[in-house]
């Protein structure tokens, strides 16, 4: 029996799949539950790396990456 709802957070609480609101990928078919993922994942499509090392040519298209690889960057200079 398929069912519309599913259990949220720590699965307390019942949730609508009709009450979330998702963001569409113009170019394939998957959906975010944010702009800022739909952002992140465009990124992918695009081939945009608007985030750059300081110390090397290295460039990410997520901050998160960049951050890890300077840390990365700082324990090897060491």
């Amino acid at each position: 029996m398929a069912t519309n709802s599913f259990l949220a957070g720590n699965g307390s609480q019942m949730v609508s799949l009709e009450s979330i609101r998702l963001f569409p990928c113009p170019v394939c078919p998957k959906l975010f539950p944010s702009r800022f993922n739909l952002l992140e994942h465009t990124r992918t499509h695009t081939g945009e790396k608007p985030f750059k090392c300081d110390v090397c040519e290295y460039r990410s298209a997520k901050k998160g990456n960049l951050t890890r690889h300077m840390l990365v960057m700082d324990n090897s200079i060491r």
